[in-house]
């Protein structure tokens, strides 16, 4: 029966499940292994011309390695579009990347995406690359389409992001995601958060809320 003790005892643990992946990834060649890397930066899916320019790789060499990744069902291919055939084994190639590798292959995704993707996407690789103030420039343009499409919880999102970034920035500049920051509570009905950026926002450039004068 499914609720017997010992059935659940022959259940893989989730140390063993890590360490199986492991050496299905170490048993990969070097190249397919590289493209198995740079395909978990890219996340769950990508297509196969951006995924071969960030693992430096290009032509039959990248072909061999992508079939070779099919092949061993780490990779399927969905439409064109390539996908990891499980989460787990994305997640596993990502946590076996050293920091400085990972930022290398953000670097290389950053630029392989410049004119495909968008400022969201684009702002997420060059701040796990390390380029925070890049980071910031399409952050910074994400909640601008976000506020102009009326899309106002993306845009707190993005701009709350932003705002943490540990950045050195021009307090008018600042002062403008505050002020955006107002606008998007006030669109959610967030009266109360809308009050305090605002006047976060008025404090960076210098001023404070005028005071209204009882009765």
């Amino acid at each position: 029966r499914v609720g017997d003790s010992d059935d659940y005892g022959k259940l893989p643990t989730p140390g063993s499940v890590q360490e199986l992946i492991h050496r299905r990834l170490a048993g990969l060649p070097v190249r397919a292994r590289d493209v198995a890397y740079a395909a978990a930066t890219l996340g769950r899916t990508c297509s196969p011309i951006v995924l071969a320019e960030v693992a430096e790789t290009t032509g039959e060499v990248a072909r061999a390695a992508i079939a070779e990744l099919i092949k061993r069902h780490v990779l399927e291919d969905l439409d064109g579009e390539l996908r990891f055939v499980h989460d787990k084994l994305r997640e596993q190639s990502y946590a076996e990347l050293s920091e400085i590798t990972r930022r290398r292959y953000h670097q290389r995704a950053a630029a392989a995406l410049a004119s495909r993707a968008g400022h969201a996407e684009l702002a997420y690789h060059h701040e796990h690359a390390g380029e925070l103030d890049a980071a910031a420039d399409h952050l910074e343009a994400a909640a601008d389409q976000a506020l102009t499409a009326a899309a106002f919880g993306e845009a707190r999102t993005l701009l709350l992001h932003l705002g943490n970034l540990p950045i050195e920035v021009p307090p008018a500049r600042r002062a403008r995601w505050n002020r955006q920051l107002g606008e998007a509570a006030f669109a959610l009905g967030d009266l109360a958060s809308c009050a305090t950026h605002l006047e976060q926002s008025l404090g960076q450039l210098g001023r404070s809320l005028p005071s209204s004068k009882a009765g």
